[in-house]
């Protein structure tokens, strides 16, 4: 019997109404609340920032610096962030809905309740990240990487990991029956555990050397 994942993310906490902002960055700053940020070019975030119970909406983050940020109930709704800098970095409850993430660097940050929906993550870098209770839902993340991650609760659904790297990464318990995984990289046993379809399986049978004709 298939041991289901009951992963029920926690969903961003925000007021009911935002105050809408353009987004300048006023550096004397060091915390944004409850405000909604829309159709903007970002600025390089120079200075540690909090954001809390933001929504930002239409962005481009192309070009910006997020050296120093932390994200607590936050959604980004059709942002481009691309290429941006997400390292060692707390993300708890938060949301990427229809985001370009191509070439994003999580590494070494912690993910908490963060949701990932119909995004382009493809080449993103998760590498020595903790994820827990997250999910990952019909988004695009070929050639990423997910190298020494701890997976705690974690989905991935209708999304394609072709070429993604699970180096030294277990991934028991982990349900990709719904995910394109053909040609993922492993080093040895990150797949005992996992839980595949029969197509999937054909595929993963080279990693202990057989052959079928």
């Amino acid at each position: 019997m298939i041991k289901e994942v009951n992963n029920k993310v926690v969903k961003p906490k925000l007021v009911s109404e935002l105050t809408p902002s353009r987004g300048e960055l006023i550096k004397s700053y060091e915390s944004y609340y409850d405000l909604e940020f829309i159709n903007d070019n970002w600025l390089d975030l120079k200075e540690h920032i909090d954001f809390s119970g933001c929504i930002f909406r239409d962005i481009s983050f192309i070009s910006s610096s997020f050296n120093h940020i932390s994200l607590t109930d936050v959604i980004f709704d059709h942002c481009d962030l691309s290429n941006i800098n997400l390292s060692n970095v707390g993300i708890h409850r938060v949301q990427f809905k229809n985001c370009k993430l191509t070439g994003t660097d999580f590494s070494n940050s912690t993910l908490e309740d963060v949701t990932f929906d119909n995004s382009n993550m493809s080449y993103s870098n998760f590498s020595n990240t903790k994820i827990r209770h997250s999910s990952f839902n019909s988004s695009l993340l070929r050639e990423s990487s997910f190298n020494y991650v701890t997976f705690k609760l974690v989905t991935f659904r209708d999304s394609n990991l072709l070429l993604a790297e699970f180096l030294h990464t277990p991934l028991i318990d982990m349900d990709f029956r719904t995910c394109e995984i053909d040609a993922i990289k492993i080093s040895g046993d990150e797949l005992k555990g996992a839980i595949v379809n029969e197509m999937q399986a054909l595929d993963l049978v080279r990693f202990l050397g057989v052959i079928i004709e």
